[in-house]
């Protein structure tokens, strides 16, 4: 009877056994034959007996059975030679390649990633048992992107030594759009509230114009709901709950109607909140991280604050595994909440080592120098999330990934690993340019952002253009002192014909030299202070000179000897200093030459940028920009050659460049302001149709703003009131040549005489 359900089995699976034996034996040996990709010894590892083992009946049908169940063998054929077992195997086909045709909305590593499941990737074995199994996952991938009337066929291709191609031709068909969402059981909020919160939208009618719904989307969908339940949660509703969702198709596939039941329940209020456990502080410093309070109307996301504000108040004072936990006791018959925040901080953590990897180039004590966690010390969150700010601020650090590693054997010390990726710091450049303000750009420069591994940075630069030459070296070491006081040593010479920047028509050589100190008030601010000698050589042309110039030049000459002196402060908590994604920086800089020299004038400058992160890659931009100047003692005026100019990529986008401000009809040419007022938003988003932008490579949408004005001549009351605007999209693309810089903008002005540029660039250029 056995000997038959032994049969019986193997021809179920398809399977033989030509010959079976009663007898009990000893396995003197296994012989494996057919394998062609597969390793002998992977296979005798699934065998359930081995070398010695005693043999008998029921083995057989397990040593079938567990190959079986490998997937390797379409057929397995066991034999007995005296006391050797010989196996006769037939391996499946391998998979070569998957390959797609005809997808475009769903990228092949999406469906490979849905095949991999079923174990469908190259090297696998072919079961062609999968090939429905395959099309029905495809589906599911394509109907959670609203495209339910996708086509899928398959072709399993043949090849040589037992090998197979699988084809998988795709027909997407159109997207269904949402024709209607409907929210059931909802009194509190109304569905326009709710609908507000989703990021799928139904048909709406603007303006007499009917825009389609967007496509259906499950994870999308899923986010919404959730969106919907935070929202209830957060108002008190504690109990809110998505009862069902209904999801049908119209008959041809093309409309989505959406349904969803919710159950809103009552709304809650704080009834009483309560700290146990171990405090470690009075228990009135915890309570301050603590939000909701006796009577507020209950929400979720403000309990879940004070629970994290507790934890990082426990974490900067070095309990680092603190854990804190919040429990919500409900009374419905009074409808409130207790809330019981339960500490505990477990012990005081402390540095022992910080473990620098990455930096083949930086010196350790370069990146050690940035951290604002000492080894020994306790373990202090904010300052170990500041350190890594800081070293990713430095210009020659491309990452950093931190970790924070428990010491085998302790439970009170911890490692640091910090792990850097260095981008290169030192580099020779020649390039060659075109820019619609400067002309032909020529430049050659040796910049080293890293200078032996010091974080020293050295500059030697030779840039000429129809408008200006600029010969100029500076070396600025930042940390000159152990207390990070920095210095910069800077000498440079420029040449520039400003009747070639669209100024009225002057030349002007000056040359500087001059050395400036930073020194760090906090961990944000800074201020700095310098001084320098500079000479000015003034040539005025015989035409198109605006009269105020010579009148200048009349009164004091055309060659100067000034000492200048440079201080200014700012407050920086960028995340970065490129391309920054979130933070702000204040700068208050005041130029000025000192009493004695030829001229006596002061420029005073003031400019603040706000980057708040929007989520993934997108950024908004705020940014403002003050400029005042004057002249003080035996100079009445801001000399004219210090003025301020606006127009151009630097400033309004939209309008030519230095085009802005008080404007000489004689010469045909702008003269420029003592005041000047810029502003601008932009919103900075991820370069579309790439699915990995470059880190060095930006685009924006921005609104730009601004003026310059003679106070002299100008009502300040009203200049607001004349500020030139424009819209726009622009791109800017750190390239190896150089820095690219392309905008398309919109002047928004009435005023005929305005001089308006649509398309603005500049390629190899400084800026």
């Amino acid at each position: 009877m056995l000997f038959k359900k032994t049969i019986l089995a193997l021809v179920f699976c398809g399977l033989s056994v030509p010959l079976v034996y009663a007898e009990t034996f000893k396995i003197s040996g296994i012989t494996i034959t057919g394998l062609e990709r597969i390793d002998q010894g992977t296979v005798l590892n699934y065998l359930p007996v081995q070398t010695g083992s005693t043999f008998d009946t029921n083995d057989a049908a397990k040593i079938i059975h567990e190959l079986h169940k490998t997937g390797f063998f379409s057929n397995i054929e066991l034999k007995k030679e005296n006391t050797r077992i010989i196996l006769n195997v037939k391996e499946r086909p391998a998979i070569t390649e998957v390959n797609f045709d005809g997808n475009e909305d769903v990228d092949d590593a999406q469906l490979k990633a849905a095949l991999k499941d079923m174990g469908i990737q190259s090297g696998r074995s072919y079961h062609r048992s999968l090939i429905e199994l395959l099309e029905k996952n495809l589906q599911q991938v394509y109907f959670s992107h609203g495209k339910y009337g996708v086509k899928i066929t398959t072709e399993v291709e043949e090849l040589k030594d037992n090998r197979v191609n699988i084809n998988i031709k795709i027909s997407e068909g159109l997207a269904a759009q949402i024709k209607q969402i409907n929210i059931v059981g909802n009194t509190v909020f109304t569905d326009e509230q709710l609908l507000d919160l989703f990021t799928l939208e139904q048909p709406e009618t603007v303006l007499g114009i009917d825009f389609d719904g967007d496509q259906y989307s499950r994870p999308v969908l899923t986010g919404d709901q959730q969106l919907m339940q935070s929202y209830y949660q957060d108002r008190g509703y504690i109990n809110f709950k998505i009862v069902s969702t209904q999801v049908s198709i119209s008959a041809d596939k093309k409309d989505i109607y959406i349904t969803i039941n919710v159950s809103e329940g009552e709304q809650f209020h704080v009834e009483d909140v309560t700290l146990t456990g171990d405090y470690i502080f009075p228990e009135a410093q915890i309570r301050e991280n603590i939000v909701l309070k006796p009577g507020d109307v209950f929400s979720n996301a403000s309990m879940i604050t004070g629970k994290t504000a507790i934890s990082k108040t426990l974490g900067d004072e070095g309990y680092a595994f603190a854990r804190v936990q919040v429990v919500p006791e409900q009374n419905k018959d009074k409808k409130t909440v207790k809330l019981t925040y339960i500490v505990w901080p477990g012990k005081k953590a402390y540095v022992r080592h910080i473990n620098f990897s990455g930096n083949s180039k930086s010196r350790d004590e370069v990146l050690r120098r940035e951290m604002r966690l000492m080894e020994g010390a306790a373990l202090n969150t904010t300052a170990l999330n500041r350190s890594k700010i800081r070293l990713q601020r430095l210009k020659f650090v491309e990452n950093v990934s931190l970790k924070t590693t428990p010491v085998a054997g302790t439970d009170d010390q911890v490692d640091i690993d910090i792990t850097t990726a260095e981008r290169l710091s030192g580099s020779f450049n020649i390039s060659a340019g075109y820019s619609q303000v400067e002309g032909v750009v020529f430049g050659t420069s040796l910049t080293q952002d890293n200078l032996f591994g010091t974080g020293q940075s050295l500059n030697l630069a030779i840039n000429t253009s129809d408008a200006n030459t600029v010969y100029s070296v500076s070396h600025t070491d930042p940390y000159y002192t152990v207390d990070g006081i920095s210095r910069t040593f800077e000498v440079n010479y420029r040449k520039r014909d400003a009747s070639q920047e669209l100024i009225s028509n002057y030349l002007i050589d000056t040359a500087k030299i001059q050395l400036r100190y930073g020194v760090p008030i906090s961990e944000y601010d800074r201020f700095s202070l310098g001084f320098g000698i500079e000479t000015v050589d003034l040539t005025l042309a015989e035409t198109s000179v605006a009269q105020s110039y010579i009148d200048f030049v009349d009164q004091n000459g055309d060659y100067f000897e000034n000492i200048t002196l440079q201080a200014s402060y700012s407050h920086d908590t960028r995340n970065r200093t490129i391309f920054a994604d979130e933070g702000l920086i204040h700068a208050t800089s005041l130029d000025m030459t000192a009493p004695g020299g030829d001229l006596s004038f002061y420029k005073l400058v003031h400019s603040s940028k706000f980057f708040f992160n929007l989520g993934g890659e997108n950024t908004l931009l705020l940014r403002g920009k003050v400029s005042l100047g004057d002249g003080y003692g035996d100079t009445s005026e801001l000399p004219f050659f210090e003025r301020f100019f606006a127009g151009g990529l630097h400033s309004v986008r939209g309008y030519e460049t230095n085009s802005l401000g008080p404007y000489d009809t004689a010469s045909g040419s702008s003269v420029g302001g003592d005041l000047s007022l810029v502003a601008g938003l932009e919103w900075i988003f991820p370069v579309p149709f790439m699915e990995t932008p470059p880190a060095s490579v930006r685009m924006s949408v921005f609104y730009d703003a601004g003026n310059v004005f003679d106070r002299q001549e100008t009502d300040l009351a009203h200049a607001f009131f004349e500020l030139k605007d424009s819209v726009g999209v622009s791109y800017v693309w750190l390239a190896p040549i150089g820095p690219l810089r392309f905008s398309w903008a919109r002047g928004l002005s009435n005023d005929p005489n305005d001089n308006k540029k649509t398309f603005q660039f500049s390629i190899g250029s400084f800026f």
